[in-house]
């Protein structure tokens, strides 16, 4: 990615500051919160087979279903640092790529964790 690229996407997200370090990739500093999220794609037999047979496409939603090699999108890694308070919520949706989708995510982990809540108290009765 090139500077200027660096620079306009600093822009629109909001961020105050860009930090670059070799090798690691660039960080922004939005709302005052650095975090990074990634998109790690590990070397599954799954994946694999869509690279040899050029279906590059079935990647992301491969990754947005889950596989048992625990693979996330940077959305995905998002909603797991506010629901682990890592991160705040209103950071996390400038850093998102997607803030709606985003949302969602995070709605649908709240929605699931309160069903835990209610399947445990009806076992207690």
């Amino acid at each position: 990615m090139e500077i200027n690229e660096l620079l306009k996407l600093m822009v629109n997200k909001g961020a105050s500051d860009l930090h670059l370090t070799v090798p690691s990739p660039p960080v922004f500093c939005i709302a005052g919160e650095r975090i990074a999220a990634f998109e790690i794609m590990l070397a599954s037999n799954t994946i694999r087979k869509y690279i040899k047979e050029g279906k590059g496409f079935e990647i992301p939603v491969t990754m947005e279903v889950g596989t048992p090699e625990e693979i996330q999108t940077p959305d995905q890694a998002l909603a797991s640092s506010v629901k682990r308070k890592i991160s705040a919520q209103e950071g996390a949706s400038l850093k998102s790529s997607d803030p709606a989708k985003l949302q969602n995510l995070l709605q649908s982990q709240d929605e699931a964790t309160m069903l835990q809540g209610t399947i445990r108290s009806s076992r207690r009765k």
